[in-house]
């Protein structure tokens, strides 16, 4: 989908809500910063990813509030930026490790299939591993996608 001025214009909105909070007033009228719950901390994260994504070029306010996160110390303007910029693994043991994971979830499977059905067969793994059933059924579709790409790559 090809996203309208409108929709620009949202992504925008977002994604400065997202880097540098908004202002609201408090119960006392004065002024109070807040930032982004979980559920809106998704939208804008999404919106700031389009606004990435996008060949048009960066807004200059964006660029210097991401610019403000890296090297809060250098900031321009008179208000320093209140957040920090944490780069962390997405996945718990890092993607290697969930990598190694499926590897493992699926090959589990395929023992199994040996002396079971397949739905028997990922049920008793989902139940091994402590894991859901659409876990292992995403394991074992990793697992036919690396052996599909690598058929493709020996010319098999």
């Amino acid at each position: 989908m090809i996203p309208t001025p409108d929709d620009e214009l949202d992504d925008f909105k977002w994604t400065l809500m997202l880097l540098d909070g908004t202002t609201e007033r408090n119960a006392r009228g004065q002024p109070q910063k807040r930032y982004l719950n979980k559920d809106e901390e998704l939208v804008a994260r999404k919106a700031i990813a389009r606004l990435l994504r996008s060949p048009e070029p960066l807004d200059s306010a964006i660029r210097q509030m991401l610019a403000a996160l890296f090297a809060p110390e250098r900031e321009p303007g008179p208000t320093p930026t209140e957040r920090i910029l944490i780069f962390k693994g997405r996945y718990r043991g890092g993607a290697k490790m969930q990598h190694l994971r499926k590897l493992a979830i699926a090959t589990a499977v395929e023992d199994l299939r040996r002396t079971k059905s397949r739905e028997d067969a990922i049920q008793d793994v989902a139940q091994q591993f402590s894991v859901s059933v659409r876990t292992v059924e995403t394991a074992v579709a990793y697992l036919k996608t690396i052996i599909d790409r690598t058929k493709t790559t020996d010319g098999r």
